[in-house]
C-alpha cells in the first residue's frame, strides 16, 4: 500500500500533544514524520528556521511538510525543493486527526489554517448539494405538490423538507421607525443572512399607509422580498396593494376580509395560524396541540376552496413554561404527520399541493434569559426533524443580538444532518459561538518556580500619556476607542481610533506613542480583547 507521508514541523511545547494524537485512525493513508524545533510556542516558529531543518530531509520521501496552522507567515516563503509542498496545519492540534479525515493535504494551503479550508470547502459543498436538490425537486413531477416557490421574482426561494428553512427576520414594530433606521436594519438583516425582510405590525394600531408605501421601497433599493406581520385585515390589504410577496397572519379572525378582496393576489404565500379572536375560548383549549391542528386545518381548506394554494401552517410556538413550549412542539409533530398523510393526487388525477409548515422562534429566544445561540440550535433541529420550512426570528432585546445569524448557521448545520442522515456533530459546519471543542492548554510540568497571586485592590496609577474611553459601533460593528489627553479641559477626544482587530488597534497605539505604562498598555490590551469579543458574539460590553 502506497502512503503518503507527512512531516509535522512543531514546537516543544506542542511536541507531546502531537505525537499523542490518535494516528492509528489515519495510518491505513499516511506516514507520519515529526521535526520539532528549539522553540517552545509551535506559532512562533520563524521561517528561517524551518528552511533550515529541513536541510537534513530529503524531499523524495516527504510528500507535504504541514506547518502549525497559526504561524503568522506565508508558507510560500520556504524556497527550494520543498517549496510546493509546505502547507499550514489546522489552528488547533485536536482538530488535526478530524481534518485529515475529511480533506486530503492537496487541498490544503500555505497561507491558511487547514481547519478554515475544511469549512470553507463544507460550505462550498453544501450549496453544490442544495442546489442540486432544488434542480431535482423542480424536475420530479411526483414533488410537484411538496415544493412551494415564495414568488416568480424569487424562484430561488424554495420551500420544501428537504431543503434548509427560508428565513425571515423581523423588524419589530417597523411603523414606529424612521425610513433611514428601517433601511439600516435591513442592510444588517440582509448580511445576517435573512431571505426575506419582514415587517412587524404595531399590537392595536394600524398602519396601512406606511406598509403601502415602505414595500414598494424595499423592492426597488434592495430587490428582497418582503413579508407583513399582521393581523389588521386592512394592513394586510395595504401590503397587497403594495406588492406584498408572503403575509403574516390569517387566521379566522380575518380571513373573511382578505379572500374576497380585489386587491389580494392568491399566488402569494399566506400563513395561517389557530388565532379565533374570540377572548371567550378557554386559554387550556387554545393551547392543546389537538385544537391548533384542528383549527389550521379547517383554516386551511378555507383557503384552499377560495384558490389560495401557497399556505404555511403555524401552530405558533409559545414561549417555555408559559403558557408552555412542549404544546407547541407537539402541535407542529403532529400537524406534520396529518400533511404526511394527504395524497398526492386526487381520484381525477389533480395534484394536491401540500401546506407547508412556519415556525416563529422569537417567543422561545426572546422571552428565555438563557443563551440565544444554543436555544436557536435546539429550535433549528426541532424545526428540521418537523419539516418546517420558513421560520420567522427576531432582535428585539439586546440578548438577542446576531439571533439571525445564529439561526442562519443552526438551519445549514440542521440541513447537512439531515442530508447526511447523522447528528449534527463533525460535519464541517457548526453553530458554536461561545464556546467550542477545542481543549484547555495545559501547563508542562518544566516551571521551576509557581506563583499564586491573590487579588490585591490597588489603586490605579494614571499613565501621563493619556486615557482612554472603548465603545461599539452597532451598525458597522466596529471597536471605538478614544484617546484623551491628561489636560484635556472638553469632552472631545483628541483621536478616536476605529476597527474589528483588538491587535490592530493597540498596535497602532503602540506606533502613535499614546501609552507609556507597562500596566496600561496590559489593561488596553485586556478591554480591546473583551470589546472584540463583543463585537464579534453580540455579548454585552462594559469598560472596568
Amino acid at each position: 500500500m502506497v502512503h503518503t507521508t507527512l512531516l509535522f514541523i512543531t514546537g516543544t511545547q506542542a511536541e507531546k500533544k502531537l505525537k499523542n494524537l490518535d494516528w492509528n485512525k489515519i495510518s491505513d493513508t499516511y506516514k507520519i514524520k515529526f521535526e520539532v524545533l528549539n522553540i517552545p510556542i509551535a506559532a512562533f516558529i520563524p521561517p528561517e528556521q524551518v528552511q533550515k531543518s529541513l536541510e537534513k530531509w530529503d524531499p523524495n520521501e516527504i510528500d507535504f511538510v504541514i506547518l502549525p496552522g497559526l504561524v503568522p507567515w506565508d508558507g510560500n516563503r520556504i524556497r527550494g525543493d520543498f517549496s510546493d509542498k509546505v502547507v499550514k496545519g489546522p489552528q488547533f492540534l485536536i482538530n488535526l486527526i478530524e481534518v485529515l479525515e475529511k480533506i486530503k493535504p492537496t487541498s490544503f494551503s500555505p497561507t491558511e489554517p487547514a481547519d478554515k479550508v475544511y469549512q470553507r470547502d463544507t460550505e462550498i459543498e453544501m450549496k453544490g448539494v442544495i442546489r442540486k436538490k432544488k434542480q431535482d425537486i423542480l424536475a420530479d413531477p411526483k414533488e410537484q405538490g411538496n415544493y412551494l416557490v415564495i414568488s416568480e421574482e424569487h424562484p430561488e426561494l424554495i420551500c420544501h423538507p428537504e431543503l434548509p428553512a427560508v428565513l425571515l427576520g423581523e423588524i419589530v414594530d417597523a411603523p414606529l421607525k424612521k425610513k433611514e433606521k428601517i433601511f439600516e436594519k435591513i442592510e444588517y438583516l440582509r448580511r445576517s443572512g435573512a431571505d426575506i425582510i419582514d415587517l412587524g405590525a404595531v399590537a392595536g394600531e394600524e398602519h396601512g399607509k406606511f406598509f403601502k408605501k415602505i414595500i414598494p421601497q424595499i423592492h426597488q433599493k434592495y430587490g428582497l422580498p418582503v413579508s407583513i406581520d399582521s393581523l389588521n385585515p386592512n394592513e394586510i390589504i395595504a401590503a397587497y396593494q403594495g406588492g406584498v410577496d408572503m403575509i403574516l397572519s390569517i387566521c379566522e379572525f380575518n380571513y373573511k376580509r382578505i379572500i374576497n378582496h380585489p386587491s389580494v393576489r392568491k399566488e402569494v404565500p399566506i400563513v395561517l395560524i389557530p388565532f379565533s379572536g374570540k377572548s371567550s375560548i378557554d386559554q387550556e383549549k387554545i393551547n392543546s396541540p389537538e385544537y391548533r391542528l384542528a383549527q389550521l386545518m379547517k383554516l386551511g381548506n378555507i383557503m384552499v376552496k377560495n384558490g389560495f394554494e401557497k399556505l404555511f401552517l403555524d401552530p405558533i410556538t409559545n414561549s417555555p413554561i408559559s403558557p408552555g413550549l412542549v404544546p407547541s412542539i407537539e402541535a407542529l409533530s403532529l400537524l406534520n404527520r396529518s400533511i404526511s398523510k394527504i395524497p398526492q393526487n386526487s381520484e381525477g388525477g389533480e395534484i394536491y399541493k401540500r401546506p407547508q409548515l412556519f415556525m416563529g422562534i422569537g417567543n422561545v429566544s426572546e422571552l428565555t434569559d438563557g443563551e440565544s445561540p444554543g436555544i436557536n440550535t435546539l429550535l433549528a433541529m426541532i424545526a428540521a426533524e418537523c419539516n418546517v420550512t420558513g421560520i420567522l426570528t427576531t432582535e428585539y432585546s439586546n440578548k438577542c443580538r446576531r439571533n439571525l445569524k445564529e439561526v442562519k448557521k443552526s438551519l445549514n448545520l440542521a440541513f447537512l444532518a439531515k442530508n447526511y442522515q447523522a447528528p449534527p456533530i463533525n460535519l464541517g459546519v457548526d453553530a458554536l459561538f461561545l464556546k467550542s471543542k477545542n481543549s484547555y492548554p495545559k501547563r508542562l510540568e518544566d516551571s521551576q518556580k509557581i506563583l499564586d497571586i491573590d487579588a490585591e485592590d490597588e489603586p490605579a496609577i494614571m499613565d501621563p500619556k493619556g486615557y482612554f474611553k472603548i465603545f461599539i459601533e452597532k451598525k458597522d460593528e466596529l471597536i471605538e476607542l478614544s484617546y484623551y489627553e491628561n489636560e484635556t479641559k472638553s469632552d472631545m477626544a483628541n483621536i478616536t481610533i476605529r476597527g474589528k482587530d483588538a491587535v490592530l488597534i493597540y498596535k497602532k497605539v503602540i506606533e502613535m506613542g499614546l501609552v507609556s505604562r507597562l500596566d496600561h498598555a496590559a489593561y488596553l490590551g485586556k478591554e480591546l480583547k473583551k470589546a472584540e469579543l463583543a463585537v464579534k458574539y453580540g455579548i454585552g460590553y462594559k469598560q472596568s
